[in-house]
């Protein structure tokens, strides 16, 4: 049911960060980022049990800390005045592909794992997480340079070039004008 998906939820969080943000409130940025990091961080080295059909378990130790380490983030970002270094950058630029394919690249990620058989101790686990959040990268950044940059500029040509259709018609005199 959508209203109880833990989906639902993150948007709700998303939405809620933004206002937040939008609205100037000030909060400790950087107590914010070290929670929502360490919250983000224990459960994965404690190997605590996460059960993905419990939609609490999700939102305590995702949903949560996740939030807490975009609020964090963004403001002291915004307050500071803080410069990302271009790699960040980057992953931000491709991360809508990223989005796009993680899962296929994280299911090949956990047969690679399963394959390799190397266990199930923390640092595999840690391997696991690295290895999963490169492949993710660098699909990602493939998708983002062969197909997403040349789709937008395909689609930012077009609308400019409506835009500027639609500008003549509204306006035939200047357009003449123009030509003469």
């Amino acid at each position: 049911m959508l209203a109880s998906d833990p989906l639902t939820f993150e948007f709700i969080a998303g939405c809620v960060t933004f206002v937040l943000i939008s609205k100037g409130c000030r909060v400790n940025s950087r107590l914010l980022v070290v929670l929502g990091a360490l919250g983000l961080l224990v459960p994965g080295i404690m190997s605590l049990p996460f059960d993905r059909t419990v939609h609490v378990d999700r939102m305590i130790i995702c949903l949560l800390p996740a939030t807490l380490l975009v609020l964090g983030a963004v403001s002291l970002e915004r307050r500071n005045g803080i410069i990302l270094p271009k790699f960040l950058t980057f992953v931000g630029d491709i991360s809508y592909s990223v989005y796009l394919s993680h899962m296929i690249v994280v299911s090949g990620a956990h047969k690679l794992f399963r394959f390799l058989d190397l266990g199930s101790s923390t640092p595999a686990h840690l391997f696991y997480v690295a290895l999963s959040i490169a492949l993710a990268c660098g699909a990602g950044a493939a998708i983002h340079f062969l197909l997403e940059r040349p789709l937008l500029r395909v689609g930012y040509a077009t609308v400019r070039r409506l835009l500027h259709e639609k500008a003549e018609a509204a306006h035939p005199l200047t357009a003449h004008i123009k030509q003469t």
